[in-house]
């Protein structure tokens, strides 16, 4: 997994970034972290109600959403993870087919900076610039959960 190599990166180059994930996952995230030795930098949640994932978002300095390329029709999706996260006004950092839906949703709202699967390097140097980058959030009600249910 891309995000786990390119924390192997800055590890390696003595910077240490945590992964947190909340929620249940089709794979063993901190074991696939681990073939990349980074294990002990990802927090598993565990599954929480919605209100209390909220919580624990609120305290997360970047949000990171991963769509695999290799996936078909990937570029034709944002998932939901993104609009939760662009209620925060935090940076996103958006592992995602570059010309894709969830691209565009970042490019117009101005809240994060994209990177593909493939540019590990990319990812690790975005990591570091992404805490350091101001982004507007510019229009960010038109992606809310209740414009999204009305439309």
């Amino acid at each position: 997994m891309a995000i786990f190599q390119a924390m192997a990166f800055l590890k390696s180059q003595g910077e240490k970034v945590y992964f947190h994930h909340i929620g249940e996952s089709v794979f063993d995230v901190k074991k696939l972290a681990g073939k990349f030795g980074v294990d002990d930098q990802v927090v598993i949640w565990g599954y929480h109600p919605h209100k209390k994932c909220l919580e624990i978002l609120k305290t997360m300095d970047v949000f990171v959403v991963i769509l695999d390329e290799s996936v078909k029709n990937a570029d034709k999706t944002a998932g939901g993870k993104l609009y939760e996260y662009l209620g925060f006004r935090k940076p996103i950092l958006a592992i995602v087919p570059e010309n894709g839906e969830a691209a565009q949703v970042i490019h117009l709202t101005k809240s994060g900076l994209i990177c593909t699967s493939k540019n590990i390097q990319g990812i690790a140097k975005t990591l570091q610039k992404i805490k350091e980058t101001e982004f507007e959030y510019f229009n960010i009600e038109q992606f809310s959960r209740e414009n999204q249910a009305r439309q």
